[in-house]
């Protein structure tokens, strides 16, 4: 993946990273075959970026996610390149569980996906007796975006 920032401010690209995205996303960066050009030369992170500098960031987008599959019908709300916004039912789980391993969100999520490039990050989780939404991002990106992201319940 590739990402493009023009520089707003006098920093270092690790810095600006914390900043504008996320500290957990720049060590996904350093685990991901990640590199840096600024202004079309490659830097380290530590290096030094200025005002209107152009920074590049390209990494690996890892797609390697475990799960069972299961090709049950997903209420799918919205889609665009970056997220998805599912609708729960009530008595189906978020997440697979070690008492149902075979049928949830995720899992369904695994097998819309499983012939695309993107990958499943679950902005929320909702309770198996619940219904509601949920919020899908469909790269580590996206997800790191929306760090701050909050549910409301309304009973």
């Amino acid at each position: 993946m590739k990402l493009t920032y023009l520089i707003d401010y006098d920093t270092t690209i690790k810095e600006f990273i914390y900043k504008k995205i996320s500290r957990n996303f720049y060590g996904y960066l350093k685990e991901h075959n990640v590199s840096y050009i600024v202004n079309g030369i490659a830097k380290k992170s530590y290096e030094e970026i200025r005002i209107n500098d152009e920074l590049e960031i390209t990494y690996d987008e890892c797609k390697k996610q475990d799960g069972i599959l299961s090709n049950k019908p997903l209420d799918i709300l919205y889609e665009d390149e970056y997220y998805l916004v599912v609708y729960k039912p009530a008595h189906l789980q978020s997440i697979p569980s070690r008492n149902n391993p075979y049928d949830s969100v995720f899992n369904r999520l695994l097998y819309y996906f499983k012939d695309k490039s993107s990958t499943i990050h679950l902005l929320n989780r909702l309770d198996k007796e619940t219904k509601g939404l949920i919020l899908v991002a469909k790269n580590n990106y996206s997800a790191a975006l929306l760090k701050n992201f909050s549910k409301k319940y309304i009973a």
